[in-house]
């Protein structure tokens, strides 16, 4: 899977078209938060920023780390502060600091091409493998050519 930031410009105008209109809220990704995501179903992004060292421009520096779908994004969230898989471990350990939780809440059905589009374009690198991209299709008889 490629890692970071895609170039393609199709790539992005596609990703805004899928993710659309979707509302995000960020929260600590901290069990004390947990009563601020709903459990709903929807897409969710882990966002560390740089802890060390202290100057600019790395204070300021902040990106994606992963991103993931949920069918309950509550249940997801505690399941990441709870026992985090090893590339999440492997990020704080080495970026430090304390990550964000975005979330939007989505419809199931929307959930896996939102998720899909947006490791195209971000290439999070705790992601180990790429969404599954839906593509729409309609399977019809078989017709003689």
């Amino acid at each position: 899977m490629r890692h970071g930031w895609t170039l393609d410009a199709t790539t992005w105008e596609r990703m805004r078209e899928v993710v659309g209109d979707t509302l995000w809220h960020r929260v600590l990704l901290r069990p004390l938060y947990r009563d601020e995501v709903p459990e709903s179903p929807g897409i969710y992004a882990i966002c560390y920023g740089v802890k060390d060292p202290q100057q600019e421009p790395f204070t300021m520096l902040y990106d994606v780390v992963y991103v993931g779908q949920a069918a309950d994004l509550r249940l997801r969230f505690l399941q990441h502060c709870g026992k985090p898989k090893r590339e999440l471990r492997d990020a704080e350990r080495c970026i430090g600091g304390i990550a964000d939780y975005w979330y939007a809440e989505a419809p199931l059905e929307r959930i896996g091409d939102i998720e899909a589009w947006l490791i195209k374009c971000l290439g999070p690198p705790a992601n180990v493998i790429s969404g599954v991209i839906v593509i729409p299709a309609e399977v019809r008889e078989a017709r003689r050519a």
